[in-house]
């Protein structure tokens, strides 16, 4: 386990002198303020799934797939003893 821990942390510090080698190469120069970029792409990620999503959920449930339709059928109280 520690070997394998160890080629790990290994392959990981590779990858990163890796990543800085290609990017001391091709040098592109992103401005001090792209982090305020990501809130509103992970927002606009996040409502395309939720609509993708609730779009499924639609279709399942007008197919009567959902399971929802199965509620009203529940006992949810022991049969009376006879």
């Amino acid at each position: 386990m520690v070997t394998t821990f160890l080629t790990i942390l290994f392959a990981i510090d590779l990858a990163r002198e890796m990543a800085t080698t290609v990017q001391s190469q091709y040098a592109v120069n992103l401005t001090v303020d792209w982090w305020s970029l990501l809130p509103p792409m992970v927002l606009r990620l996040f409502i395309v799934f939720w609509g993708i999503g609730a779009l499924g959920y639609a279709v399942v449930f007008a197919l009567r797939r959902s399971g929802v339709h199965r509620f009203s059928r529940i006992e949810t109280w022991p049969e009376p003893r006879k």
